[in-house]
């Protein structure tokens, strides 16, 4: 059980997030970040958890609305989770869009859906 660190509440939710994404396998699905939360650092709100995930993976569009972003995960088709790597993902705008245009990378929607930007 992580206790609450003695610093800001968004401090102290984030060091948990990440202390999560640390202790998941390399693809995992969203409900793993939960219950490695809930019985871990209970104190960390279940509607922060979902905010955070959107704001940090780099193929959602929605992050576009959250402050303090940080490019660390990657959505995948089949809706898990991989830690993100632009050597294998490419470039991501804080828009939750391919950074380059033309290329020829392919994300997945809030929805699920497959597009691209071809």
């Amino acid at each position: 059980m992580i206790s609450r660190p003695e610093t800001s509440d968004h401090e102290a939710r984030t060091i948990a997030f990440d202390a999560a994404l640390a202790g998941l396998p390399p693809v995992f699905a969203p409900e793993q970040v939960l219950e490695w939360i809930h019985d871990n650092a209970g104190w960390v709100e279940v509607p922060w958890v979902g905010a955070r995930i959107i704001a940090d993976t780099v193929n959602d569009p929605r992050r576009q609305h959250f402050p303090g972003s940080r490019d660390l995960l990657y959505r995948r088709v089949d809706g898990r989770f991989e830690r993100y790597d632009p050597a294998v993902h490419g470039a991501w705008s804080k828009a939750g869009r391919p950074a380059e245009a033309g290329s020829a990378l392919t994300g997945v929607s809030p929805s699920g859906s497959p597009w691209s930007d071809r």
